[in-house]
């Protein structure tokens, strides 16, 4: 940061004043993290609305309920259209993939996905 205040804008600025910096960006990050996780609930509600017979379920912590806090724990989201083309095609794979969430945002993100398998897949699944 130090290095790319002194480049693009050719001022000199001390290290305390880039980690200052960063310190309030970040804290300004983390308070729209807060402001997003209370979002949560009218977006499910609209997800349920606008897409009908899609499964919304959100979560919250229990220990943070008991102590008078919400605080967002996992979300599970299965659209309907999904849900119905998947029991139609009987697609036979499925994927699964999943990541590690860094920042304020620590956690674990799974996505399941289903897969059409075609001429050139069903070898490789049978081989």
């Amino acid at each position: 940061m130090k290095k790319d205040a002194e480049e693009e804008l050719m001022v000199s600025v001390s290290l305390f004043k880039c980690k200052r910096a960063r310190r309030l960006i970040m804290e300004g990050m983390e308070g729209s993290y807060i402001d997003e996780f209370n979002h949560l609930e009218s977006y499910c509600n609209e997800l349920k609305r606008s897409n009908p017979g899609s499964d919304v379920s959100l979560e919250l912590s229990k220990e943070a309920l008991e102590n008078g806090n919400r605080v967002f724990n996992r979300l599970y989201v299965c659209f309907n259209v999904a849900r119905m083309g998947w029991k139609a095609g009987c697609r036979p794979i499925i994927g699964l993939d999943g990541t590690f969430l860094k920042g304020n945002a620590r956690g674990i993100m799974l996505t399941a996905t289903g897969l059409d398998a075609n001429d050139s897949l069903i070898p490789l699944l049978l081989g």
